[in-house]
């Protein structure tokens, strides 16, 4: 019986190192994929869906963490109007940022976030 538990246990380890494995898979993916996107955006001068952003709540004073779900393009559908992202639809591009933004940076100015 004691046996039976010791290999058990051995079984068990083993699931949660193949799950911590697959975890830190994930994560090394997810950070690739922000990573390209963040060059992506850095070369066209806008941010690509996906991308892992900071956005700026005027309520909160802060930079928030932010995806973004959708690019919203203006008239002609060249410069880029606003995003949706998973907190807030239709934040002003002039509101998103980079995700390596610290949280209590400087916000954008009030009369450019106004």
């Amino acid at each position: 019986q004691q046996q039976q538990q010791q290999q058990e246990a051995q079984r068990d380890r083993q699931a949660q190192k193949e799950r911590q494995a697959q975890k830190d898979r994930q994560h090394a993916e997810t950070q690739q994929a922000n990573t390209e996107a963040a060059v992506e955006a850095a070369a066209d001068g806008e941010f690509a869906v996906g991308a892992l952003v900071k956005y700026w709540s005027a309520s909160h004073k802060l930079w928030i963490d932010a995806k973004v779900l959708k690019v919203n393009r203006g008239e002609g559908g060249a410069a880029v109007s606003s995003y949706d992202l998973n907190c807030k639809s239709q934040a002003e591009a002039k509101n998103v940022c980079h995700g390596t933004t610290p949280i209590n940076a400087p916000g954008p100015k009030e009369e450019d976030a106004a």
